[in-house]
């Protein structure tokens, strides 16, 4: 057999085995106990404290079951599990750092822990930036992406807690943006 070939197949193995154990480290199920209780009011992490333990946020109803199949581009850049999502706390400029590092918890907008409630309500937003939404017919330069010819827009279809911001009108029109909306 040719070296190279034969190098190949065993760099190929090596691969294969540190991949499906990196997946299997990434299984690792959810506490089953109670957790902790948790202050109205935890600190966010810094870059000398590691964050919150997840344990401490999870419950069985946040548990996501990711398939088997390919994962879509969408769905790589959306945290599923209560671990991806705090990965972002210390190490990203999204809404979720933005709230813990003013005091804020996963229950401040988070009200009760179940599927439905993934996506807080726009009043939930509103309470805390009732500036944020002009009023009816008032119109700043350009276009005012709050007052949307298509009815009322939820925060959370422009304004994503766990990653990017999306400006929601360039799903249908070709705008010319402002590059902090891209």
């Amino acid at each position: 057999m040719n070296f190279k070939l034969v190098f190949h197949l065993i760099l190929t193995l090596l691969f294969c085995v540190f991949l499906s154990a990196s997946l299997a480290c990434n299984t690792t199920p959810l506490p089953t106990s109670t957790p902790a209780p948790v202050s109205t009011r935890t600190p966010p992490p810094t870059a000398t404290t590691a964050p919150a333990s997840p344990a401490l946020f999870a419950q069985s109803t946040l548990a996501v079951v990711v398939s088997a199949s390919r994962p879509t581009a969408t769905a790589t850049l959306v945290p599923k599990t209560i671990e991806q999502v705090t990965q972002g706390w210390s190490n990203t400029r999204y809404m979720d750092y933005a709230h813990l590092s003013r005091g804020m918890t996963c229950q401040t907008c988070h009200t009760t822990w179940s599927p439905t409630d993934a996506r807080p309500a726009n009043s939930t937003c509103i309470d805390c930036h009732p500036d944020s939404v002009p009023a009816a017919g008032v119109r700043r330069r350009g276009s005012t992406p709050h007052n949307a010819h298509i009815g009322v827009l939820n925060c959370f279809q422009c304004h994503h807690s766990h990653r990017s911001f999306e400006l929601y009108c360039t799903r249908c029109h070709s705008l010319n943006v402002n590059p902090r909306f891209q």
